[in-house]
Order: C-alpha cells, then structure tokens, then sequence
C-alpha cells in the first residue's frame, strides 16, 4: 500500500510516500533523518499488517514542507538521506521541493586551493555582480529566495564561508554547514 505524509496547498504538494509493500521496517531511514520525522512503528494504512513499517510522525506531517526542506529532495545530485538509506526503495519525496529550488543554483562548498588564489568566492561573485544579502536555513530560506525571484531577481545559494572569523565556531559543524546557505542576488541580465 502507498501512504502519503504531508499536504497540498496552492505552492505545491509536499508528500513523503512511502510503499508499505517494499518496506521491511528496518529503521534506517529514521536513523539517517537530520530533521528526525521518521519513525518505525504499526503500519497506519494496512492495520492487519503485523510488521512494522517506517511512518511520519503525526506532529510532523504538517511540516513536511520545512523539515525536508534542508536535504533538497528531488533536486540535486544526491539522494535525501532517507531516500538513499532505503534498500528497497521504499520511500520517495513529491516534487514540490524540485519547483521550489527550480532555477536555483547550487554551488559546492570552496575549496582551501581556491582560497589561497588571488581572488576569494566572495569577491569572485561581486565582480559578476552578485550581491551577498544574508545567511538562513529553512524554511525562510526557500520563501526569501523565492521572494527575491519574483521581484526579478536572480538567486544564487551559496555554502556557508567557514573561513572567516566571524563563523569559525559554529559553522565548523557538518550539519550546520549543510543546513545554512548564504543568498547572493543580482538583477536579472546583468
């Protein structure tokens, strides 16, 4: 059976599917979860199922929307972790995420080699016109983006500069570089 976690409002649907026929309940999508919303435990749709079955927590079915957020399922080179720790394939994402970041440009963290050159990411984007405005997570950071965008801007999302002194402390964490992305902006045809 398919269950679908999650809502549909006038932005788009934002559903976790998950086919309770391939999954075997072994927890690995809960585990591997940052937002942890997942959970294992009696299959709500098939109540004469006896095995366990990975679920949406009943408080977090509203959120969906901002809690998947920060993995960008559907969009980009990498699976969300949920997705890419399910053996048999058993859970999915809706494609509301994929028209959210939709013309969004991701670009990989820099590397120290490209630090040590002349010119810092920073200074790079200024000089193509890029303006640095401001450093957030989800889920403000899909709906200011998409703010920027409707007023004819062009949106650029850009990893957290670790290398400055001003981030050294918290922004060293893994999640927290993953989570939090810094918006750069210009005006389209510049």
């Amino acid at each position: 059976m398919i269950a679908n976690y999650g809502f549909k409002d006038g932005s788009g649907n934002w559903y976790i599917t998950i086919d309770t026929d391939k999954c075997n309940g072994c927890g690995k999508c809960a585990v591997v979860c940052p937002e942890k919303i997942l959970e294992v435990g009696q299959d709500e749709i098939d109540i004469f199922r006896e095995e366990p079955v990975a679920l949406v927590k009943q408080e977090e079915c509203k959120k969906v929307r901002y809690r998947c957020a920060p993995c960008r399922p559907g969009y980009g080179e990498t699976l969300a972790p949920c997705v890419a720790a399910c053996e048999r394939n058993a859970i999915s994402h809706s494609d509301g995420w994929e028209k959210v970041y939709q013309g969004f440009e991701f670009k990989p963290p820099t590397s120290h080699l490209q630090q040590e050159n002349l010119m810092t990411r920073e200074e790079e984007l200024r000089k193509q016109g890029w303006e640095k405005r401001f450093i957030m997570d989800e889920p403000r950071l899909s709906e200011m983006a998409e703010q920027y965008r409707e007023l004819d801007f062009e949106v650029l999302l850009e990893p957290v500069d670790t290398s400055s002194e001003e981030c050294i402390t918290c922004m060293k964490d893994h999640h927290f570089r993953q989570r939090y992305k810094t918006i750069y902006t210009r005006k389209k045809n510049q």
